[in-house]
């Protein structure tokens, strides 16, 4: 019974841990032409997941999350030559910060057939340019970022 339960317990941790994916370099590239990702190692994307699978409204305040991101999140001095942007899988309900610059909505809906869940507001997608992902969906943290880069570096 022992033997099951640790047998069990590895299995549940593994799941959990499946925060990597690869995709192909053509897929990169598109990507990079698309949200003006150039030469920096990373591309991090703050993703705000459809608002039907958010518990409240993750569309009120775009503006005010980027600046609780910057202060909180990517404040770190390691990722300032990386590529930071935000995607919006519900293009309407973000139509006042799309920008094509920083703010994006989600070409080809991407980052929502990959990355959306219901129940969480936002995931963080983190990509290199071989093409590989981390990402965490629901709510994260500066400690989330710093791991997320180091299962890609």
């Amino acid at each position: 019974m022992k033997k099951y339960l640790i047998l069990l317990f590895f299995v549940f941790q593994m799941s959990f841990a499946q925060e990597k994916t690869t995709i192909t370099i053509d897929k990169v590239s598109v990507i990079k032409k698309i949200y003006n990702w150039n030469e920096e190692q990373f591309l991090i994307i703050n993703f705000n997941q459809p608002r039907k699978n958010c518990h409240y409204n993750n569309y009120l305040n775009v503006k005010e999350s980027k600046d609780w991101l910057l202060k909180n999140v990517y404040n770190i001095e390691s990722i300032n030559k990386n590529r930071i942007i935000h995607v919006y899988s519900d293009r309407n309900l973000a139509k006042k910060v799309i920008d094509n610059l920083e703010f994006y909505e989600d070409f080809d809906n991407f980052f929502t057939n990959n990355f959306s869940s219901k129940g969480d507001c936002y995931a963080l997608i983190i990509i290199n340019q071989r093409g590989e992902i981390a990402s965490k969906l629901g709510e994260y943290y500066r400690e989330d970022l710093i791991n997320l880069i180091e299962k890609i570096k």
